[in-house]
């Protein structure tokens, strides 16, 4: 109900676009650009088990399902990755995440500079929820004010930022 993530998610791919990570000039790099936004989901459903303890499973499959990805290049992409080996057998699943999770660094890094720091893009995922529920439509903007208080109870959600929004489980 409401689908924060999604509106969360819609603003972070702006901040992207404005990076220019979302331009391509060849298939390779248009499935690269999607595996950012697949990654936006990753790491939304990451902090929301961390700040609150909700744990879904990042659904990479199911989140591409309208982006009508084709297997073998997915195949192609995937057998690029450098912890890939020959003889590893994988499922079109198993290899969607592991390509989408590639590109968790990058997109986390983008992030915190828009933001201009750790603690900006922690506010930004804190405030998701609050800022659905006012029907504020900006949630890029942080104010000095409201960043992260390290005697809040938030502490575990703001570590998960500051050590670079890894999977979390």
């Amino acid at each position: 109900m409401g689908q924060p993530e999604l509106i969360w998610a819609k603003q972070q791919w702006d901040t992207l676009s404005r990076l220019k990570l979302t331009l391509y000039q060849d298939e390779f790099e248009r499935y690269t650009v999607l595996f950012r936004l697949l990654v936006l989901g990753g790491i939304y459903s990451d902090f929301c088990d961390a700040a609150w303890d909700e744990y879904s499973e990042p659904s990479y499959s199911y989140w591409a399902e309208p982006l009508e990805l084709d297997p073998f290049t997915i195949g192609q992409l995937y057998a690029r990755l450098p912890k890939w080996e020959a003889d590893e057998e994988a499922t079109e699943d198993a290899a969607l995440e592991a390509l989408a999770e590639n590109q968790r660094a990058t997109v986390v890094k983008a992030l915190i500079r828009a933001f201009g720091s750790t603690s900006g893009l922690y506010d930004s995922l804190w405030k998701s929820r609050d800022q659905h529920e006012q029907g504020q439509e900006d949630a890029t903007e942080s104010d000095d004010d409201d960043v992260y208080d390290p005697d809040a109870p938030q502490m575990a959600a703001y570590s998960w930022v500051d050590g670079g929004c890894r999977r979390y489980r």
